[in-house]
């Protein structure tokens, strides 16, 4: 599929990105927290490092993205139309992306 720069873009790549970097420094396995700086543990954790941010920054996007195709439907709602099973989908995903939880989702369907 191919992605056309929308209005959306411009506000899920950086907040993709922000969550990204914000998995990097509260959600990886190795603590952070003894760094001073997240380069530090970047430098030192490079593999880790990578998979947190791709991680959220998918889990992001795609809360984006099912927020766009979502955006059609709730525009052409009606008192006359139901919301069918895949929009409320779409809404939980959206949801959970675009809020940075999907780190915990995929832990729980981990588990």
């Amino acid at each position: 599929m191919i992605f056309v720069f929308d209005n959306w873009l411009w506000f899920a790549i950086p907040l993709s990105c922000f969550w990204g970097v914000y998995g990097c420094k509260f959600e990886s396995q190795v603590k952070p927290h003894k760094y001073k700086y997240l380069i530090d543990f970047i430098k030192e954790n490079r593999l880790e490092a990578f998979g947190v941010f791709t991680s959220e920054f998918i889990g992001s996007f795609a809360g984006w993205y099912c927020l766009h195709l979502l955006a059609p439907s709730l525009n052409n709602y009606n008192k006359d139309s139901e919301l069918g099973g895949f929009d409320i989908f779409l809404g939980t995903v959206a949801v959970i992306g675009i809020t940075g939880y999907s780190h915990k989702l995929f832990d729980k369907i981990g588990k």
